[in-house]
């Protein structure tokens, strides 16, 4: 929907979602249901969604038919990877680099979760036909991570359109053009992985000779 554009995450599916025809039937699977129940829904006859928990032995059991009559199977991050599908499917296996997940949580102090996210990580990797990445520095950190990975990559950045054009109080073009000093923008999360006290470090640094421009959902 229109609202959840505003968070990364949809944006990235969106994005993705974008680059294959509209007619394809679209079956979403994910979200951990309070209830440890399975759930489906409609959007309209294009979209499909299935919510579950992977622990549940009923909803592991339903992803197979549907992975296996897939044409292509996207994984949103390591995060998200679920081996059944992985496992059932027998096309191409897209997988989303939009982040390095183990890293991540160790930045964010989860070391129990580095194990878990870096097993998901190197099993994603060997089995994904297609990795997408957002920078060419992220493919160089996965090939040096990972020497043996076989799959093709695609570079596709987080922002597929002008940051002007999605902001809720888009700035002035012509305000920009203007401005003596060079405009520097950052848009993006304030996770530590976003190394926010250096970008205020430099900030503090460079005082009054550059404009800032600062666009995060927090």
């Amino acid at each position: 929907t229109p609202e959840n554009l505003s968070d990364g995450f949809f944006r990235r599916v969106h994005a993705i979602d974008r680059l294959f025809p509209r007619e394809a039937l679209r079956v979403y699977i994910g979200g951990e249901n309070a209830a440890g129940k399975v759930s489906l829904k409609f959007f309209d006859e294009a979209h499909v969604a299935l919510f579950g928990s992977i622990s549940n032995e009923n909803f592991a059991k339903l992803l197979a038919p549907v992975a296996g009559h897939a044409d292509l199977v996207y994984c949103q991050s390591a995060y998200h990877l679920i081996p059944p599908i992985v496992e059932s499917a027998t096309c191409s296996l897209m997988l989303d680099f939009h982040g390095v997940a183990p890293e991540e949580v160790e930045m964010m102090g989860e070391e129990r979760m580095v194990p878990v996210l870096s097993g998901r990580e190197r099993y994603g990797v060997e089995h994904a036909d297609v990795i997408i990445t957002v920078t060419d520095a992220m493919r160089a950190h996965i090939v040096g991570k990972y020497p043996s990975c076989y799959a093709r990559f695609i570079t596709i950045p987080i922002f597929d359109e002008p940051v002007l054009q999605v902001c809720d109080e888009p700035l002035n073009r012509s305000d920009v053009s203007t401005v003596s000093k060079p405009v520097v923008v950052y848009a993006g999360g304030m996770q530590a992985w976003q190394m926010i006290p250096r970008m205020c470090d430099a900030i503090e640094k460079a005082g009054d000779t550059c404009t800032y421009r600062i666009f995060t959902p927090d």
